[in-house]
């Protein structure tokens, strides 16, 4: 659970309209560690609320080169990786803002993690090496 963000960030005011609306004052994260890990970076996604913004795509997976093969870094551990994911969610804001009980599904982002191709010459990868 993520309480804190940047007090002038969209998601920070986003969250304080959020809980005042019946909703919850926080983001809920799932972390995946697969086989190979810390030599492989974890699988990270939102499951509440439904951000709108660049840091999270569909069914709440997060877009960050940090989670891939070239920009992951065995040395990373939880700490400095959930600050990095807070940053990068913080410019997001909760969509809609006014239904406080909907939540990305496991079964959505698998799903959609299954659809996305990697692309090594954009230097991109959404592949976990567990395969």
């Amino acid at each position: 659970k993520l309480f804190k963000f940047d007090p002038d960030s969209e998601l920070h005011k986003s969250l304080i309209y959020w809980k005042e609306s019946g909703g919850k004052d926080h983001v809920l994260l799932h972390l995946v560690y697969h086989a190979n890990y810390p030599f492989s970076p974890p699988t990270v996604r939102v499951v509440y609320p439904y951000l709108d913004g660049h840091g999270v795509l569909f069914h709440g997976n997060i877009c960050s080169e940090l989670l891939t093969h070239r920009g992951w870094s065995s040395a990373y551990t939880i700490e400095p990786l959930i600050l990095q994911i807070a940053a990068i969610i913080a410019t997001d804001e909760i969509d809609p803002p006014t239904d406080v009980e909907e939540h990305y599904t496991i079964h959505e982002a698998k799903s959609l993690h299954d659809q996305l191709l990697f692309n090594e010459k954009d230097h991109w990868s959404l592949d976990t090496g567990d395969s």
